[in-house]
């Protein structure tokens, strides 16, 4: 009897040395647990990175990030508040938001302990 293997592609599938990421494996000598919480960390940093490249700073000791916008007046700055309420209330996010008299709008976006989700990323890209 021949023993024969055929090789069957998906059109979709990629495969490791196609795949592009910036998520560092981790050391597979590693135990399955310590595993995952690298891999949650590697995750939650790149999510930062991405939401720091739209313009959001990071404040680790309030354990969320923060952006500032300024608009011509203070009205159009309550309007871009009251939207951004408004939208992280549905999609589930919390956000702290204040305003000046100068028209200045801070956002914070609270991330949760294993870090910011992809809703949380989409919320930022959102909100610009």
């Amino acid at each position: 009897m021949e023993n024969t293997t055929q090789k069957v592609e998906s059109p979709g599938a990629v495969t490791l040395s196609e795949e592009r990421s910036s998520i560092p494996l981790p050391d597979p000598a590693l135990k399955p647990e310590r595993v995952q919480k690298e891999l949650r960390e590697a995750v939650a940093a790149e999510r930062a990175r991405r939401v720091g490249g739209w313009g959001w700073s990071a404040l680790p000791d309030l354990g969320g990030f923060v952006r500032v916008k300024r608009f011509g007046s203070p009205r159009v700055a309550a309007m871009y508040a009251m939207f951004a309420t408004e939208h992280a209330q549905f999609t589930g996010q919390h956000v702290s938001v204040s305003i000046d008299s100068l028209g200045q709008v801070a956002i914070l976006l609270q991330a949760p302990d294993p870090g910011l989700t992809e809703m949380g990323c989409q919320f930022a890209r959102d909100l610009g």
